[in-house]
């Protein structure tokens, strides 16, 4: 695909601050499918760093390019993602090619993000996490793409840290106390300071007060007691054992 190149005048020389290239054209490897691959970036974030190129300059030649790098992490919040480094041929290594990077969050460039990894912070959550790469060298416009991480969501409490699922005993019946044992969390749950919570349920409505491992039915109906391991800031692990029609 043909680039396009917007140029400000600067004295004998220009300052390139955007640069329209094709997906084809970033990458000279067929690797469009790994999911790893950068978009097309149409804007240059204003905080990326800019190359001195002349009017009219090509693009930084694509061939130059042999990986612009591998995504990493999941984005969720307080965890890393990112990029690895990219894979550049020995001739673009000698012309000064480098690569800058900008985070952005809903299309929108943050400020001080130009590191080619990042922690989401509470700011992002809910919000569409992509960071914009552009590939500059001297006398050549920037060649730029766009990794896609998807909506930052909260971290979640990992199944990993029970070690045996809930339980309850016995059938359901008026009068007769029912107690659920478990779940078992394991140290790495506990150090972290995960908890259990319970929440008895009859035909879909909360019993008062039900809260607790045990519970007696004092009223008729179809009986779910609902379990959930929980971390401050992340989202809970939930179980939901249903327990039939109370007798």
């Amino acid at each position: 695909m043909r680039s396009s190149t917007i140029v400000r005048a600067a004295g004998a020389a220009a300052t390139v601050v955007l640069s329209v290239v094709g997906l084809a054209a970033l990458l000279p490897y067929s690797a469009s499918a790994a999911g790893d691959v950068p978009s097309t970036s149409s804007v240059l974030a204003p905080d990326m760093p800019q190359a001195i190129a002349e009017p009219g300059a090509p693009p930084v030649p694509a061939g130059w390019i042999v990986s612009p790098g591998t995504k990493s992490g999941t984005p969720t919040l307080d965890s890393v993602v990112g990029v690895s480094a990219p894979h550049l041929t020995h001739t673009a290594v000698v012309r000064g090619t480098r690569a800058t990077y900008q985070w952005m969050l809903d299309g929108r460039p943050v400020s001080g993000e130009t590191d080619p990894t990042t922690v989401p912070g509470p700011e992002a959550l809910g919000r569409r996490l992509t960071l914009d790469i552009a590939f500059t060298a001297p006398g050549y416009a920037p060649r730029a793409g766009t990794f896609h991480f998807g909506v930052v969501a909260l971290r979640a409490v990992p199944a990993g840290w029970v070690s045996a699922s809930p339980r309850v005993d016995g059938p359901a019946r008026f009068g007769r106390a029912l107690t659920v044992r478990g779940p078992v969390l394991t140290h790495t749950a506990i150090a972290s300071g995960a908890t259990v919570h319970y929440r008895w349920f009859v035909d879909g409505v909360a019993a008062p007060g039900a809260t607790g491992p045990t519970w007696t039915p004092n009223q008729a109906g179809d009986l779910v007691v609902g379990v959930t391991v929980a971390k401050p800031g992340w989202k809970p692990l939930a179980f939901t054992l249903r327990l039939g029609w109370i007798i």
